[in-house]
């Protein structure tokens, strides 16, 4: 099966890098930091849905899109998918054109998403516009009378 969807996504011009099993999924993950990330719930030594929440749990590497492609088909199976942090979550036998379409929308909106941190981003110091602090702005503690004069009530 891995090699089909190998097959598959490269025929697109997507570099593939492919795992055995979950621990050496996660190395691979870590070590090269993917723009997407193809998971199997049944991976031997750790499985899919283990390594999608290791991932989702360090901030170096959340930002990474989880696809699960299972054999998986129960809505419990689903549901821990998406709760592990999948992103999607397709079965199998699963239909070659789905497949590149939820990728391609994957990571479409990780290039969205990250096109909107770099416009959010604050600008220089020197252009951040500074905020008086409460204390440098004067709160009458009680109003004065209309016929006082002014002066007694500046302090």
């Amino acid at each position: 099966m891995a090699s089909l969807i190998t097959l598959i996504l490269s025929s697109q011009g997507y570099t593939v890098i492919n795992a055995a099993d979950g621990p050496e999924a996660l190395e691979k993950a870590r070590g090269q930091n993917p723009d997407l990330v193809l998971l199997d719930v049944m991976l031997p030594r750790m499985d899919g849905y283990k390594v999608a929440r290791i991932l989702k749990f360090d901030e170096n590497y959340q930002h990474i899109p989880i696809i699960m492609l299972t054999a998986k088909i129960r809505e419990e199976d689903m549901a821990t998918g998406l709760e592990m942090g999948a992103s999607e979550y397709l079965t199998k036998p699963f239909d070659p054109n789905v497949l590149l379409a939820r990728v391609r929308e994957r990571l479409e909106k990780k290039r969205l998403k990250k096109q909107e941190r770099q416009n959010a981003a604050p600008a220089p110091d020197s252009e951040i516009p500074v905020r008086p602090k409460l204390k440098d702005i004067p709160i009458p503690l009680k109003t004065p009378p209309k016929d006082a004069d002014a002066d007694e009530w500046d302090n």
